[in-house]
């Protein structure tokens, strides 16, 4: 369980956790992002305990949905799940670290989510209420009153947490492992040769095809924070993703196979992903969950193991300048011994796994774990607090 306490000198609310692992999810609000909130509001390694405690939701506006949809788009799900008043989920920052003109997410890409919903028969409604705290805001509050590591799932861009250690550099200390998804390998992968100096004026994804889009739509952030010495890095390299495609087959089969049940919005919105997309299924992954899934098994050593193998190195990397004139996207930094970061990378995966644990973990025999009234809620009481002093 979660337990809030008031701090002895300042009378803020302070994060005590018993059992459950405190995290924080940034999102860019996509279709696959989703799927992974879905599994998370719902994981437990027994019926009974929760693994985690999701502290807060935030979002980026700045890669696969638009800026005021965002947040709405989260608390939509949310309430479709029964966990409308769960979590806190707040709006974030909407322009990259170092905006650069050139390449945009074409708005085909950013409108798809609404366009999901739509298929669905659901709608989104932009003028619900989020969080009182911006994303940043909110990063910076829960790490500073954490008496434990908080662990950060990343699944957009980097935007949001590089700006809150820019604005609070304490705050690495209180962040535990910080998981990145479709983060290309970067301890290996180069860009290729032809694009540089000029990335941001690649015309399509397939240009950049060498480095996902959440490392490429805010470069800096992502230098910024592989820079900043936090403990830990794991990342979810997209090519490994690929291991694990997208089938509404295999899908539909294993529900039937292990007898799992779901709300007929869960399961129209986990089998829909190609028909309403309007993508071909080879052309679909897992993207998102799987990175989910991999942070509950490194977390809890969940059993049967979905990543089978790993590649991990203590040196960090700085992602160089697309206009430094070098081919390599990843400079290796050595000359500081005291921050160096430990970065894991998950090389091979059983897609069998992954797809039997996420459809039992979203079972509806689990119903969501989030019961808070809405002034109970984390944000809702610590607004209340400031307030106050």
């Amino acid at each position: 369980m979660c337990l809030l306490r008031p701090a002895p000198n300042d009378g803020v609310t302070t994060i005590s956790h018993s059992y459950r692992q405190p995290v924080i999810i940034d999102t860019d609000a996509d279709v696959d992002d989703l799927f992974a909130i879905s599994y998370l509001m719902n994981v437990r390694i027994t019926v009974q305990i929760p693994t985690i405690e999701i502290m807060a939701i935030t979002t980026v506006g700045n890669a696969f949905t638009s800026p005021l949809y965002s947040a709405p788009v989260v608390l939509t799900l949310l309430s479709k799940l029964n966990c409308q008043y769960g979590v806190p989920v707040a709006h974030g920052q909407n322009a990259p670290s170092l905006p650069l003109t050139g390449y945009g997410v074409p708005m085909s890409l950013i409108t798809a989510i609404d366009q999901y919903f739509k298929c669905l028969n659901t709608s989104i409604n932009p003028g619900v209420e989020a969080s009182p705290f911006n994303a940043v805001e909110l990063i910076i509050y829960i790490l500073k009153r954490a008496e434990h590591p908080v662990d950060i799932l990343v699944l957009g861009t980097l935007t949001n947490i590089a700006e809150a250690i820019t604005r609070d550099r304490t705050i690495v200390s209180k962040i535990g492992t910080l998981y990145f998804s479709s983060a290309g390998d970067l301890l290996r992968r180069r860009i290729k040769q032809h694009i540089l100096p000029n990335i941001f004026n690649a015309t399509n994804i397939a240009d950049v095809d060498d480095v996902n889009p959440n490392v490429f739509l805010d470069l800096l952030a992502v230098q910024r924070v592989f820079a900043a010495g936090i403990s830990r890095i794991v990342m979810m390299p997209s090519e490994i993703q690929h291991q694990v495609p997208y089938n509404t087959t295999q899908l539909k089969h294993f529900l039937k196979q292990y007898n799992i049940t779901l709300t007929k919005f869960v399961y129209d919105f986990i089998t829909s992903f190609a028909k309403c997309l309007y993508e071909p299924e080879e052309r679909l992954y897992w993207w998102d969950p799987s990175t989910a899934q991999l942070m509950i098994q490194l977390q809890h050593g969940e059993k049967p193991s979905f990543c089978t193998e790993f590649d991990s190195n203590q040196h960090v990397k700085i992602v160089s300048s697309p206009f430094s004139g070098s081919k390599y996207f990843g400079q290796e930094v050595k000359d500081n011994k005291n921050h160096l970061t430990n970065v894991t990378i998950c090389k091979k995966l059983d897609d069998e796994v992954f797809l039997r644990t996420f459809l039992t973990q979203i079972d509806t025999k689990h119903s969501c774990s989030y019961k808070n009234k809405y002034k109970h809620r984390y944000d809702i009481r610590l607004q209340k607090e400031l307030l106050k002093n």
